[in-house]
């Protein structure tokens, strides 16, 4: 429904209620200024294309269904006539398994021809390949987004992210609503908010991550970091 909708003001304020109940209950139990929280969120999200095109921005839905269509076509120019991709969804190309097996043809290659023709189409910004994602490392950009949200066990055969402002169609509405999951800031922006025992009263304005709230709790109560933890502490929110 998009972060302006009247439905999403409902849940804010429904929120915004358990937050209250949360605090109070907390007060009792641990003793008021006693306990520290944090909050924040999995994803942002962008504003409908209807709305962003009301207001004299640029919006489109991203049309999978033409795109996998031309995939398969620019596939059977080097490979042979055959549908070569079995879905194409939420930014991911996966390939026909037993189609390569019967052709005998090498995965990786097919995603690499796959990433050629996803660049060709002017609102990819960028594609690839499962194979490169699993052997190189991003350190920025849109590559080291997609990296981020990789794994090996689920992901297709090649990851790709649309042009700013070309949004995933809600569900199998190809013209309404919005998704989420791209790299750009409107769907990765989200609120980190620290309240409590051992928190200093500041705003900090410079970019940080949301990996960055474990090292800082951990800082904050005098044990080691998580094992597998990648932020950095923000000094910033340490009340000592």
């Amino acid at each position: 429904m998009g972060p302006r909708a009247l439905e999403v003001e409902d849940m804010y304020i429904r929120l915004d209620q358990e937050l209250a109940r949360l605090f109070a209950d907390l007060d009792v139990r641990v003793g008021k200024g006693q306990y520290t929280i944090f909050l924040t969120a999995d994803h942002a999200g962008p504003d409908l294309p209807g709305y962003v095109k009301e207001i004299k921005g640029n919006a489109e839905y991203l049309d999978e269904g033409a795109i996998e269509m031309r995939l398969n076509a620019a596939l059977a120019m080097d490979l042979g006539p055959g549908d070569w991709v079995d879905t194409l969804l939420f930014g991911q190309v996966y390939l026909n398994d037993s189609l390569l097996r019967t052709r005998k043809v090498d995965r990786a290659s097919v995603q690499r021809l796959t990433v050629q023709a996803l660049l060709s189409e002017p609102v990819i910004a960028d594609a690839v390949t499962a194979v490169d994602l699993a052997t190189n490392q991003y350190h920025e950009g849109v590559r080291r987004s997609i990296q981020r949200g990789y794994m090996a066990q689920r992901n297709g055969d090649v990851l790709f992210a649309a042009q700013p402002g070309c949004f995933q169609p809600y569900a199998d509405d190809p013209a309404r609503g919005v998704s989420h999951g791209s790299p750009w800031n409107y769907d990765t922006h989200v609120p980190i908010l620290f309240m409590g025992s051992g928190i200093k009263h500041s705003e900090v304005l410079r970019r940080v991550s949301a990996e960055d709230i474990a090292p800082t709790i951990a800082m904050l109560v005098g044990v080691t970091m998580p094992n597998a933890s990648t932020g950095q502490v923000v000094p910033e929110v340490l009340g000592h």
